[in-house]
C-alpha cells in the first residue's frame, strides 16, 4: 500500500466515524478485503506507541461492518498470510480476500422486499416504507430472520473456537504442556536435592546450636554467679557502712542526751535558785513591772486590786514568788500617766485631721469622734 493507505489505516483506527479527506469509504470493496490492506493495518498499529489491537482494530473492523469478529485469530491469519507472501514473493497472493463478503444485506424473503425491509433496517427500525397488511407470511419471513441470525452468530462462535481448537493447535499445547511437564519434573528433582542437601545443612547446624547453646547456658550460669558474689559482697559492704554509720549515730545521740541531761540539771537548780521574781532594782521598778501594769489598767483592772492579781496568777500558774509589787499609789499615778498619754495622743489626732468632734450625738457627718477625752 502506499502512503495514503497507511494515512487513512491508522485514522481509522481511532475513531468509528470517519469525516475526513482520506475516509475509508473512498476504497474500492475489494481493496479493504485484501491482504495487503490488512498487512499495512497491522504493521501500523504495531508501529504505533498509542494503538493496539484490542482497542483500535475492532473500530476498524465495525467501520466497514464485520463487528463480530475474532480479533486474534483474524491477526494470527494475517500475520501467517503476510509470512507467506514475503516468502513466495508473490504479488497475486496479497489480493487474496482476507474477509468475506458481509451476508448482513441479504433479502428476507419476498413478503420483506415487497415492503423494503432488510436486516440493516431491522438494526434500526423505523417506519415501514410501504404501507400493506401484516401477513402471515411477513410474520414468518421475521421469524426466521431471527433463527438465521441465531444460527449465523452461534456459526461464528463455533468457528472461532473450531480456529483455536485445530490440530496445529492442539499439537502446540501438547508440546507446550510436555515441555512444562518436563521443566517442571526438572525443577521438582533440583529442589528435591536441594531439600536433601538443605536438611543435612540444617542437622550440622542443629549439632552445631546445641553445643553452643549448652557453652551459653554454663557460661550465662557462671556469669550469674559471678554477678551474684558481687552484688551479696556490694550489699555486705554497704550494710558494714550501714552499721558503722549507725554506730556512730548511736554514739552522736548518746553525747546529745548527756549534754542534755547536763542542760537540764543546769536549769533545774538555776530554776530552784531563781523561783524569786525579782521586780525592784536600783531604787525603782523594772520596765516589765510598769507594762503589766498599764496593760491590766487599761483592762479595767482596778487600783486596789492590781497587786493582788499579779501575785497571784505568778504564785498560782507560774509558782513564783515576788519580792515586792507596786501599791495602789503607783497604781494611781500609771492610771494618771495613761491618761494624760491618751488626751496628747487624741491631741496630736485632731491637729493633723479634718472633720472632727467632740461628742458622739449625731452631728457629725463622716467625721472622726473624740468622746470623754
Amino acid at each position: 500500500m502506499n502512503v495514503v493507505d497507511q494515512k487513512t489505516a491508522s485514522s481509522d483506527c481511532n475513531v468509528s466515524t470517519q469525516n475526513d479527506d482520506w475516509a475509508i469509504t473512498k476504497f474500492q470493496e475489494p481493496v479493504w478485503r485484501q491482504y495487503v490492506f490488512w498487512g499495512t493495518v497491522l504493521k501500523t498499529i504495531e508501529d504505533s506507541q498509542s494503538l493496539t489491537f484490542k482497542e483500535n482494530l475492532p473500530i476498524v473492523l465495525s467501520n466497514l461492518g464485520y463487528n463480530n469478529v475474532n480479533i486474534s485469530p483474524f491477526v494470527r491469519k494475517i500475520r501467517n498470510r503476510v509470512k507467506v507472501i514475503v516468502k513466495k514473493n508473490n504479488k497475486l497472493l496479497c489480493k487474496e480476500f482476507a474477509l468475506h463478503p458481509n451476508s448482513e444485506l441479504d433479502n428476507l424473503g419476498p413478503f420483506c422486499n415487497e415492503v423494503g425491509i432488510t436486516l440493516k433496517w431491522l438494526e434500526n427500525p423505523c417506519e415501514i416504507p410501504i404501507k400493506t397488511e401484516i401477513k402471515k407470511g411477513l410474520i414468518l419471513e421475521f421469524r426466521k430472520a431471527k433463527e438465521n441470525l441465531r444460527l449465523k452468530k452461534k456459526h461464528h462462535v463455533c468457528k472461532n473456537k473450531l480456529s483455536e481448537l485445530s490440530v496445529r493447535n492442539v499439537n502446540k499445547r501438547i508440546k507446550r504442556k510436555q515441555k512444562k511437564i518436563v521443566d517442571l519434573q526438572m525443577e521438582n528433582n533440583k529442589m528435591k536435592k536441594e531439600i536433601f542437601f538443605t536438611k543435612l545443612r540444617a542437622d550440622e547446624i542443629r549439632k552445631k546450636y546445641k553445643v553452643q547453646s549448652a557453652l551459653m547456658r554454663y557460661y550465662k550460669s557462671l556469669k550469674d554467679k559471678k554477678i551474684q558474689h558481687t552484688i551479696n559482697l556490694n550489699e555486705t559492704i554497704d550494710l558494714k557502712e550501714t552499721i558503722q554509720n549507725s554506730m556512730e549515730r548511736i554514739e552522736y545521740l548518746e553525747n546529745e542526751n548527756m549534754n542534755l541531761q547536763e542542760e537540764i540539771n543546769e536549769f533545774k537548780m538555776s530554776f530552784e535558785l531563781n523561783q524569786i521574781v525579782q521586780t525592784f532594782h536600783n531604787g525603782k521598778y523594772n520596765d516589765s513591772v510598769r507594762e503589766v501594769y498599764a496593760a491590766l489598767l487599761s483592762l479595767n483592772v482596778g487600783v486596789n486590786n492590781v497587786e493582788k492579781v499579779v501575785r497571784t496568777v505568778l504564785e498560782k500558774l507560774g509558782g513564783l514568788k515576788v519580792e515586792r509589787l507596786p501599791k495602789r499609789t503607783f497604781s494611781d499615778i500609771m492610771l494618771v500617766e495613761a491618761k494624760a498619754l491618751a488626751q496628747m495622743q487624741a491631741a496630736e489626732a485632731m491637729l493633723t485631721s479634718d472633720f472632727n468632734t467632740l461628742h458622739t450625738d449625731g452631728t457629725k457627718r463622716g467625721g472622726h469622734e473624740f468622746g470623754g477625752v
